[in-house]
């Protein structure tokens, strides 16, 4: 089989199905030269990965679930844009990845399975196979209503995000940067794996088909009506990973994996001098200061906090750091001189005195009163919680905690997890066994020139 093999539907009427306003969908506009692959349902790759269906989209690539013929497994399809940057930074991630691999094959990150080019109509795209992982993080705290989980289910996360961090860091010398609760993805149960094939596929394959027949034949202001019907028929359906992943959250033990390494870069070579979403920012990366591991600890803490409490412990307007910065002031305090005085942006948020040039903290309130005030927290478990915290929270990078330092914190250290729930190699069609000499082969081989 060929990599371009497809089956029988015009590009163009495809595209246009999704128009540039549908928020779930990236829009006709991103399928050009130096961007987007258009990825066709039933096409091949690579002469063994069939296409089922899509999964997401980001800013530089788009997802699809697909079938690898080859081990008769299931895997996700994460292709980039062709634009030469892009390329760039696909052969940043593959090398950060294939690092983490050749490191280590049984930690909680995702792993990357194959790397190969696909030539395409838009240019030449960077194509990168990993297993397959369910819902994240932000996902699973707004099933649960966005009372956060309860608390074991907490400390069982935090706990493997520590260890995987611990890895990156120590092990690796990899810094992640862009740690939130989007980027951490729960493991897949067999049966989910098996609903999505074998459910949502079906569904979303006949939804498609009968869409796509009927449009071509609409009059303009019945397209428009058609459009706010599909909007609702979609909430119906839902994306696979939601409908799919309905879970009692209080009864089980999640195992997660960390992922999206597209903005990772290495502790002795940084890719960006901004990074991290604003939320889960480290504030020496606010003021321009140097940053390293510790940015990554920054991040935890503030997902732990999200997971516990069900909010954000920092939530600001994009880009309104001085916001930002008073939210830090006003949980830990004034900021000491000796980190006011550094950085390059530091007179754009600091006076000479260190105090904030441009907003006034009003008001303190330490982390452990927010804890029993707010979230009705006992003042003992609140205690406990805030100094797990605080370590983490440290604004000077070099004194912040590590993870292999949390990880003997007495709030998670006595911890003990089993994850017999979840599989721990992909799910196979007709109980065959996955043939991974050949696929630590074709990683090993991939053509990146």
């Amino acid at each position: 089989m060929q990599g371009d093999l497809r089956i029988n539907l015009d590009f163009q009427e495809q595209e246009s199905f999704y128009s540039d306003e549908d928020e779930e969908e990236e829009g006709i506009k991103n399928y050009q030269i130096g961007r987007f692959h258009p990825v066709f349902i039933g096409e091949v790759f690579h002469g063994r990965y069939v296409v089922i269906q899509k999964l997401g989209y980001g800013n530089f690539s788009t997802v699809w679930l697909a079938k690898d013929f080859k081990t008769n497994t299931f895997v996700a399809l994460k292709i980039q844009r062709s634009a030469p940057q892009s390329q760039e930074a696909a052969l940043d991630e593959i090398e950060i990845l294939q690092t983490i691999q050749r490191k280590s094959r049984n930690i909680n990150i995702v792993k990357l399975l194959n790397v190969f080019v696909h030539k395409g109509i838009f240019g030449n795209h960077y194509v990168l196979i990993f297993e397959i992982l369910g819902q994240n993080l932000l996902e699973l705290i707004r099933n649960c209503d966005n009372d956060g989980l309860n608390l074991e289910q907490c400390k069982s996360i935090i706990k493997q995000i520590l260890i995987a961090l611990d890895f990156l860091h120590r092990e690796c010398g990899i810094i992640h940067t862009d740690l939130k609760p989007e980027n951490i993805l729960l493991c897949l149960t067999t049966e989910q794996i098996k609903d999505i094939v074998e459910k949502g596929q079906i569904k979303q394959r006949q939804y498609y088909s009968e869409q796509l027949n009927k449009y071509s034949k609409l009059s303009k202001s019945d397209k428009k009506k058609e459009k706010r019907k599909r909007q609702k028929e979609k909430k119906k359906l839902q994306s696979i990973k939601y409908k799919l992943q309905q879970i009692d959250s209080n009864k089980r033990i999640f195992q997660i994996k960390i992922a999206d390494f597209g903005n990772a870069c290495w502790v002795n070579h940084h890719m960006s001098e901004v990074i991290q979403t604003q939320k889960y920012r480290a504030p020496e990366v606010i003021l321009g200061q140097y940053y390293g591991t510790s940015a990554d600890i920054w991040s935890l803490a503030c997902i732990a906090f999200e997971l516990v409490t069900g909010d954000s412990l920092f939530d600001t307007e994009f880009e309104d750091y001085d916001t930002h910065l008073k939210q830090i002031q006003e949980i830990l305090g004034p900021f000491p001189i000796e980190f006011t005085s550094v950085g390059k942006y530091r007179r754009s948020y600091f006076k000479h005195d260190g105090e904030l040039r441009n907003v006034k903290v009003k008001h303190y309130c330490s982390l452990q009163q927010l804890l029993v005030k707010k979230y009705q927290m006992e003042n003992f478990e609140a205690a406990q919680f805030a100094d797990f915290l605080l370590p983490m929270l440290n604004v000077f990078s070099y004194k912040r905690a590590t993870a292999s330092q949390m990880l003997k914190h007495p709030w998670i250290s006595k911890q003990q997890f089993k994850f017999h729930y979840f599989i721990e190699v992909p799910f196979i069609d007709n109980e065959h066994e996955v043939n991974s000499e050949s696929d630590d082969e074709d990683l090993e081989k991939a053509d990146l020139q």
